[in-house]
């Protein structure tokens, strides 16, 4: 795709060389029809290609993606548990402060 842009590019820059007297050979104008007609085709065939040959998770992959949902859980259980504790401290301290008033 990005090859394919280059060559529009190229083609423009080899124009506007040739207008300025630096090629001395005329370069033929890439239309955009022929532009957009093949970005069209790169984009079909490059989706067709990629959903028929569809990456395969490896064994590492699998155990990343473990191992991330393993320390996600601890992280929430952890943040749960030390929320608990503030909201327990806090009630605690409350009612110690309505005994003394």
């Amino acid at each position: 795709l990005v090859g394919w842009v280059g060559v529009k590019l190229g083609f423009h820059a080899a124009e506007k060389a040739h207008a300025a007297n630096w090629l001395p050979f005329a370069v033929p104008h890439l239309t955009e029809a022929i532009f957009w007609s093949g970005l069209g085709l790169i984009v079909t065939l490059g989706g067709i290609f990629a959903f028929r040959n569809q990456a395969k998770p490896d064994a590492e992959t699998e155990t990343d993606v473990e191992m991330m949902t393993d320390a996600q859980d601890l992280y929430i259980n952890s943040t749960v548990r030390s929320s608990a504790q503030t909201l327990a401290t806090d009630e605690s301290s409350a009612k110690g402060s309505d005994r003394d008033g």
